[in-house]
């Protein structure tokens, strides 16, 4: 319930543990002693779910124990007072001298409370030399003044300074290199059902599987023959009546009798196949009265709509539209006998005049589904060609435009440009007298 008035802090549920798991191992010396150590792993009203890792020291025998710290505590104590599992590290390699190792060890308390020993893996680190790039300082820049001329003695001393070796552009450094290698947790006991008992159990589940699945296989093929006797002949007194034969009534009933007699004294009890043998004999017989009555509604429409769809493609095949224009002869031909010939394939034996004059209780010449995909391939044959897109009109080449010859500089005529203060001609003589 969502309130303004109360508000619920975020929380989250955790599982603790009820009892402490402590582990004590032994570890073997060069000089042939052992010692044997004991540790607190997971404590009391510690998480669930955690995994914790034991770091031994490096040794070629090394055996541990994981057990409850106080085994009266627990409800049903272990057969070795409280000893969940003891384990030995098998197969150790071998470590560099010059590195230091160490085994760890991984064991996880899961979401049930229980104890496990995930993994094992030697650790060793190893002091190595390597090479490393040594970085550039930047260098910062700076604008360069513009000098007057440039004197002999400052071109020497660049010169000079060309001719002094680069520095080293990597350096060494000493790095530590870790190497993890697995190691094999071998179980020497395990408090609970050995291996191959729990094989056995695990073989006795299985078996108890497959007879329940079995039942249950059995009973549904049961129910489903007794349906389809109840289903059947309901459709035989009602809508399949008009397209079911004398014949075939007479002899489903009494086949119908017969199986529900059988099936509440020697069939009670059988197995699944044998139901099935019967709901195959039963449907042999009855498939087709349901087929004629079906089909007799759906078929006629899948036939006008086949029968449409080749009238109106011959029409635009020989239409002449402009829109086809750029198809040749033989693809609109191939339009038109195709379309003929798909009606002239159903009516082959006289197929399509059967069907007009067909009685309810005979089985159709072909089928809806049928005529159907006759009718979608006749279109996309068809479409491919009608819708066949008009090819693109070639490109014009660009005609190179024609120089015209130049002027020669004998041919070009002067004129004389008179000045701007001149005095303009008179037709009249100059007067000259004093």
């Amino acid at each position: 319930m969502l309130s303004p008035l109360f508000k619920v802090r975020d929380y989250k549920l955790i599982d603790l543990s009820r009892y402490s798991v402590s582990i004590s191992w032994k570890i073997g010396s060069t000089g042939g002693e052992v010692s044997e150590k004991t540790s607190e792993l997971f404590p009391v009203r510690d998480p669930l779910g955690k995994t914790k890792t034991i770091t031994f020291g490096y040794s070629k025998s090394i055996e541990f124990t994981l057990q409850y710290t106080d085994p009266s505590q627990i409800p049903v104590a272990g057969e070795k007072d409280g000893i969940i599992g003891t384990y030995r590290l098998k197969d150790i390699p071998n470590k560099a001298d010059d590195s230091d190792a160490d085994i760890k060890v991984k064991v996880k308390v899961d979401s049930n409370g229980i104890i496990g020993v995930v993994s094992a893996e030697l650790v060793e680190k190893k002091e190595v030399i390597i090479e490393v790039p040594i970085e550039e300082p930047k260098k910062e820049e700076k604008k360069e003044e513009k000098k007057p001329e440039d004197k002999p003695e400052e071109k020497k001393d660049s010169d000079k300074m060309d001719a002094e070796p680069t520095a080293p552009k990597t350096k060494q450094e000493k790095r530590t290199k870790t190497t993890n290698t697995a190691v094999t947790v071998e179980t020497v006991f395990e408090y609970g059902l050995s291996a191959q008992t729990i094989q056995k159990f695990k073989a006795l589940e299985d078996g108890m599987k497959a007879k329940d699945q079995e039942a249950t296989d059995q009973a549904n093929a049961k129910n489903a023959l007794e349906t389809y006797i109840y289903n059947t002949r309901d459709k035989l007194g009602n809508s399949w009546a008009e397209f079911a034969q004398e014949s075939e009534v007479s002899q489903l009933n009494k086949m119908f009798e017969d199986t529900e007699e059988w099936l509440y004294n020697d069939g009670a009890d059988v197995a699944t196949p044998v139901y099935k043998k019967k709901l195959g004999e039963l449907t042999a017989i009855a498939e087709p009265i349901g087929l004629r009555a079906a089909e007799w509604d759906t078929l006629p429409g899948a036939l006008a709509a086949l029968k449409k769809t080749v009238a109106d493609l011959k029409a635009e095949a020989t239409s002449g539209k402009e829109q086809y224009a750029h198809l040749t002869a033989e693809e609109l031909k191939k339009v038109v006998d195709d379309a003929d010939h798909v009606i002239s394939n159903l009516n082959e034996g006289g197929k399509l005049d059967k069907f007009q004059s067909r009685k309810k209780t005979e089985n159709p010449p072909f089928r809806t589904s049928d005529i159907n995909e006759r009718n979608k391939n006749l279109n996309a044959s068809a479409s491919k060609i009608l819708n066949k897109p008009k090819p693109a009109p070639p490109k014009e080449e660009k005609k190179p435009e024609e120089k015209k010859p130049e002027e020669k500089a004998g041919d070009k005529t002067e004129t004389a440009e008179k000045p701007a203060n001149a005095a303009p001609a008179s037709s009249d003589p100059m007067d000259t007298a004093d």
